[in-house]
C-alpha cells in the first residue's frame, strides 16, 4: 500500500523536529514532542494518513517509501550530527522532503534505476567534490568524466576506475607518511595533512567501489554511499 506524497494527514510539518538515530514507539507523541528520525516520521505520516496505529507498526523502514530512498535518508540523517545544532540542521534539510518520500515505493525496475542514479551521483558528483578540496583534484576530475551510470556496463567501468583511484590514493598516503618521517618540524604538518587527505579519499573511493557490486540485489545498500559522501564533502 502506498500513499499520495501530498497526503500527510493531520501532521503539522512546522512542528516536526527530526532527530538522530532510531527511536522507540513510545517516543511517538504530539509533533512537537515526538522523537523520530526522517524515516520514522515517514511512517508516522503514512500511518496517520491511512488511519493506522502509529505505535503498533513503528518502523524506520516503512513500506510506503522506496528502499533506496530510505537507505539514503537514514544514513544522511545520522551523519548530520547530534545535539541541538545537528537537530536544527537535520530538520532544516530533511523536513521539506517528508511529503515527497511517502508513497515512493514502486516496481523493481524503478528501484534498480534509483540504485544506478544513486551510484552515479556518489561516484561522479560527491566523490569528485570531496577530492577537489584536497591535492587530489585530478583524480576527482577523472571520476567526474566517467560515463553516466545507467546499467551494469557503466557501473562496472566506474567500479574499475574507483579501485584504480583507491590504489593511487593509498600510494600517495604511503608516500606522504614517508615524507612525514623524514621531514623537518616545519614540513611535518604539511606532510601529515597530505597523508590524512589521501587516506580519507582512498577510504571513500574504496567504499564507493565496494557498494558498486555486481549483483543488483546486493547493491540495496548502495544508497549509503552518496549519503556518506555528501556529508564528508560538505554538500548538505
Amino acid at each position: 500500500m502506498t500513499t499520495n506524497p501530498a497526503d500527510i494527514g493531520t501532521v503539522d510539518l512546522d512542528r516536526i523536529v527530526i532527530r538522530h538515530g532510531s527511536h522507540d514507539k513510545q517516543d511517538a507523541k504530539d509533533e512537537g514532542e515526538t522523537k523520530a528520525c526522517i524515516m520514522e516520521w515517514a511512517w508516522i505520516l503514512h500511518a496517520r494518513a491511512n488511519g493506522l496505529d502509529v505505535r503498533s507498526g513503528w518502523t524506520d523502514s516503512p513500506a510506503c517509501t522506496c528502499s533506496v530512498i530510505a537507505a539514503i535518508l537514514r544514513t544522511y540523517n545520522d551523519r548530520i550530527g547530534r545535539g541541538q545544532e545537528g537537530d536544527d540542521r537535520r530538520t532544516r534539510v530533511l523536513r521539506p522532503l517528508l511529503p515527497l518520500i511517502v508513497g515512493t515505493s514502486s516496481t523493481e525496475e524503478v528501484r534498480n534505476r534509483r540504485i544506478y542514479m544513486a551510484s552515479d551521483w556518489g561516484i561522479r558528483v560527491a566523490l569528485p567534490k570531496l577530492l577537489r578540496v584536497t591535492s587530489f583534484g585530478a583524480i576527482g576530475d577523472r571520476l567526474a568524466l566517467l560515463p553516466q551510470v545507467v546499467d551494469e556496463k557503466t557501473l562496472g567501468l566506474a567500479r574499475e576506475t574507483l579501485w584504480a583511484a583507491h590504489r593511487e590514493l593509498w600510494a600517495a598516503r604511503d608516500a606522504a607518511w614517508v615524507r612525514l618521517r623524514n621531514a623537518t618540524a616545519a614540513a611535518a604538518a604539511a606532510a601529515a595533512t597530505d597523508a590524512a587527505a589521501a587516506a580519507a579519499a582512498a577510504t571513500a573511493a574504496a567504499a564507493a567501489a565496494r557498494v558498486a557490486a555486481s549483483d543488483v540485489r546486493a547493491r540495496s545498500r548502495v544508497a549509503e554511499m552518496p549519503a556518506a559522501l555528501v556529508t564528508s564533502a560538505g554538500l548538505g
